[in-house]
């Protein structure tokens, strides 16, 4: 988060676009730039709000009309009239209108995939000289949407890009192995320390914080807990998990239970938590 706020404040006009691949860490890492946009804000300075654009529908509105929707849903005090000195119908547009607020927005990738260049078009309408704003999506989709095969090339203008990267195998595993609690519960991940950072299905999945973290929670005891009564890693080895997409099926398929598995006597169920997710 630190880092990410150095890095707009050497933007010179404020504008920011946050790529990564799926499970890389962009929404956590935006949750971490509005919390230090917020201690680094001075008096009077414009608030950084995080909203995820996945419901707008820039066919239909415009991103300031979008954004004041959302501020009062979230804070219904700002549909009250602002000052009368204001032209604006609510608070919300009032702050939107003065500068006040400056947007961080998350998932643009998950805006439908026809209309993701639209909505590029309606953020560089919406923007200001001076006004600050962050994006952040997924590497391809925001590829896709930029130069789309047979469309008009669109950019968000004015804007730097920096990309996600792949965790240091190093780190990965120090994680996995820090959080084990014992020499018996960490030599269970020597088979995965063995391809980290490799071409194996494991060593690919094991990439992205969203990964580390599942596997972490599925494989590693909990206080009271005995590493052999668990699921062994080296299962995410197996020569059957053909590619990546096997391996992060597997930890997606045990995250519930294995979350669930801490309280006998808790009154909710894995099978429960499965069923109410899936619908």
């Amino acid at each position: 988060g630190s880092d990410l706020v150095n890095v707009l404040a050497r933007v010179p006009t404020g504008r920011l676009v946050v790529l990564g691949e799926p499970g890389a860490g962009k929404t956590m890492l935006m949750v971490r730039l509005v919390l230090d946009l917020l201690a680094r804000r001075v008096s009077g300075g414009p608030v950084p709000i995080l909203a995820s654009i996945a419901s707008w529908n820039p066919a239909k509105q415009d991103l300031r009309g979008w954004l004041s929707a959302q501020l009062m849903i979230d804070h219904p005090a700002l549909a009250a009239a602002p000052s009368a000195d204001m032209k604006e119908p609510t608070q919300a547009a009032a702050l939107l209108a003065s500068g006040l607020i400056s947007p961080v927005l998350d998932g643009l990738d998950e805006i439908p995939e026809g209309v993701q260049g639209s909505a590029i078009t309606r953020i560089n309408d919406a923007l200001r000289p001076g006004e600050y704003l962050v994006v952040a999506c997924r590497s391809q989709q925001y590829r896709d949407a930029v130069r789309p095969e047979g469309g008009v090339e669109v950019t968000l203008r004015g804007a730097a890009a920096v990309q996600l990267r792949p965790l240091d195998a190093n780190a990965v595993g120090s994680y996995l192995c820090d959080d084990a609690a014992g020499p018996v519960a960490k030599a269970r991940w020597d088979p995965v320390l063995k391809v980290l950072g490799s071409d194996a299905p494991a060593g690919q999945a094991l990439e992205t914080p969203l990964m580390v973290g599942l596997a972490r929670a599925v494989y590693n005891p909990r206080p009271g807990e005995l590493a052999g009564a668990l699921r062994d890693p080296a299962e995410l080895c197996n020569p059957a998990l053909a590619d990546r997409t096997a391996v992060e099926s597997l930890l997606f398929d045990a995250f519930i239970p294995a979350a669930y598995r801490h309280d006998p006597a808790c009154r909710w169920r894995a099978q429960d938590a499965e069923g109410w997710l899936l619908f």
